[in-house]
Parts: C-alpha cells; structure tokens; sequence
C-alpha cells in the first residue's frame, strides 16, 4: 500500500464522485470498491452517473458495477465498480485482513520521522509527505480495534477509543477482500486461456 487519500464524509455524494473519478484517473486504476450499505448507495447512485469536472467541466466518465444489476446512466459505460455488501462479507473480510497480515502479503510504507519527511524545502507534500502520515494514521487505527467474536459465530470489530475513527482500515481491509475473493480466482478461472506476460515496474520501497 503505497498510498492512503481520505476524502471528508462532510462532502455530498456528487462531490465525493468527482474525486473518485478523478483519482482513478491519475492513478489508471483497474477497480474501485465502495462499501455500498447504507448511505454508501447514495455514492453509487452517484458513480453510476455520467461525472463532470466542476472546474475543466471535462467528463470524467459514467461507470457500471461489475456484481449488480444497477443500470448506469450511459449505455456501454465502464465496467470498473464493485458494490461490497460489507455488511453481508464481515466475518471474511476481517480473516482475509488478518491473514494478509500475518503472512506478509501486506506491507506498508517504511515509518518515517518528522525530520526525515519535513527537513527538506523541496519535498512534495502530496507525494513525498502525506502517503507517510496517512499510514501512521491508518495504523493508529488498527491499533485501535479490538476483535470480538459474536455469539452468531461471526466476528466484528470495535474500537477502543471512539473519537479515532476506522474508515482507512476498512477501505483497506474491503480492497483486500475484493483482491482475494475476486481477483485470485479470477486468475485461476482464465489460467488456461492466459498466456504469461512478464512486466517490468519500478516497485516503491516498502517495508
């Protein structure tokens, strides 16, 4: 995990639209999953929506779900948005999260001090700076949680301190379910009809 960007709940679904759009944009990302209980089906009504930029008023494009059977405003729009029932998904998503943690499959940004990320007058707050802090807030989340396990067999977290919220944990924790449930046995699926490609990336320094 490279980078953590956390867009305000005080924003209204259009405005929360816009950044989504745009940050898959910038960062040519292949799926987007929103935690869709709740008020989380006012953003997906939004997603499903064809989007301008307020400023350029350029179309930053209308998207589908690939798990439901929600009709976008534009025909043939991209297929890159997957609705989680989180709610439905609790017990698994919380094993995956656990799992791909103490297997190493997850690893985080090297922890930085104040004055590694601050002493230089060239830094690049949005790059070089906020990525760190964000992961130090995401694990004072986690540090936060406690497991509890329901008398359903299921299990839940709560947190210890109520005014630390969660929400970096669970968009985390929702990506990596989505990777495990759906991506991997994706792969599996189409392994026969695959030939294998080798790319070549810089890989970030991780941890």
């Amino acid at each position: 995990i490279v980078n953590l960007i956390n867009i305000p709940n005080v924003l209204n679904f259009s405005n929360q639209a816009v950044i989504i759009k745009k940050l898959k944009i910038d960062y040519n990302a292949k799926m987007v999953v929103v935690d869709g209980n709740g008020l989380g089906t006012g953003l997906i009504d939004e997603l499903l929506k064809e989007t301008y930029d307020p400023v350029t008023r350029q179309s930053l494009g209308c998207w589908n779900t690939v798990n439901t059977d929600n009709e976008p405003e534009v025909r043939g729009a991209e297929r890159c948005l997957f609705d989680l029932k989180a709610q439905t998904y609790q017990t698994k998503i919380l094993t995956t999260f656990i799992d791909m943690v103490d297997s190493y499959k997850l690893r985080l940004l090297e922890k930085r001090s104040d004055s590694d990320l601050f002493y230089r007058s060239d830094n690049n707050l949005e790059s070089n700076v906020l990525p760190f802090v964000q992961t130090d807030l995401l694990v004072e989340e986690i540090s936060n949680l406690k497991l509890k396990h329901l008398n359903s067999g299921n299990l839940a977290v709560e947190k210890v301190v109520s005014r630390i919220d969660k929400d970096r944990f669970s968009a985390l924790a929702y990506l990596l379910f989505y990777i495990n449930e759906f991506e991997n046995f994706q792969k599996k699926e189409n392994k026969s009809n695959i030939a294998m490609i080798a790319s070549l990336a810089r890989k970030p320094r991780l941890n």
